[in-house]
């Protein structure tokens, strides 16, 4: 990587032999960008099968505060530069609200998020339509990074809309996302949503309270449930320990909404990247 104040640096990279730039125009990319990294997952929809995904993050600074660092890493990144695949692209941001639609239609979006998070000037408000769960998410990402996306396609989602639809395919119950500090829960009952929300931790405790709270909240029993879990997480970890002791089951997701992993994928790179996988399948 370039040694700049800007630059970007790779943290996770897992590859399948099969893969060849000469073939781009078989591939598709899915773009995950939160504030202090950035995910890609490679598809080739002619062997219906990921076979490859790279993390980056900066050396200094967010992506969210600094878009140069895309820029950057538009430049350095191999995958970014294909030509002939399609893309789509995902942002996660803790600013999201879930509304009815008619409720969301007929009031102003700003007012809307008034009391629930402030919306910076160089914010814009993205609505995104769950059909299958009869909401909108009202998400909050900087216009740049928005600009910058819809400069490489116009299929722009919400991480979390990503994370509640593969929730709902998969009928989860309960489900956990863990990126570094922020933790998504989700809970359905049957196939309706009762509660979503992020978290941001500091600590393991902090995000196991939370989650027990929550189901605190909505009347579920810890001791009669199984919670399946994802992201960045370790199989023998305190966080996941920590939920073991208070919750009947934790069991790590593994499961893959559309098209299979090649083997390099397999194992780590299963669960930790499920949101990222499951953009393809967004509509």
């Amino acid at each position: 990587m370039m040694d700049s104040p800007i630059s970007c640096k790779q943290i996770f990279a897992a590859i399948d032999q099969h893969y060849t730039a000469v073939a781009s125009a078989n591939y598709h990319l899915n773009i995950v960008v939160s504030p202090d990294r950035v995910q890609l997952a490679l598809l080739d929809k002619t062997r219906l099968s990921y076979i490859g995904v790279k993390e980056y993050e900066s050396n200094s600074g967010h992506f969210y505060s600094f878009p140069e660092l895309l820029d950057e890493l538009e430049n350095e990144e191999e995958w970014m530069r294909l030509n002939g695949l399609s893309r789509k692209v995902a942002f996660f941001s803790e600013k999201n609200l879930l509304v009815p639609p008619l409720f969301a239609q007929e009031i102003e979006s700003d007012l809307l998020v008034k009391y629930h998070f402030t919306l910076e000037k160089d914010e814009e408000l993205m609505r995104f339509n769950l059909q299958e769960l009869d909401t909108e998410l009202l998400h909050a990402v900087p216009k740049n990074l928005v600009k910058w996306a819809k400069n490489h396609t116009m299929d722009c989602f919400s991480l979390a809309q990503v994370f509640l639809q593969h929730a709902w395919h998969t009928k989860s119950k309960i489900r956990i996302y863990v990126l570094k500090n922020t933790l998504l829960l989700s809970i359905f009952n049957t196939r309706s949503l009762l509660f979503f929300n992020t978290f941001p931790f500091r600590t393991n405790e902090e995000a196991v309270y939370f989650v027990l709270f929550a189901l605190q909240q909505n009347q579920i029993d810890p001791l009669k449930e199984e919670v399946e879990i994802g992201g960045e997480i370790e199989p023998g970890g305190e966080l996941l320990s920590l939920m073991r002791k208070y919750i009947l089951s934790v069991q790590i997701d593994e499961n893959v909404q559309g098209y299979s992993l090649s083997k390099a994928l397999q194992g780590n790179a299963s669960y930790r990247y499920s949101p990222l996988y499951s953009l393809y399948h967004c509509a």
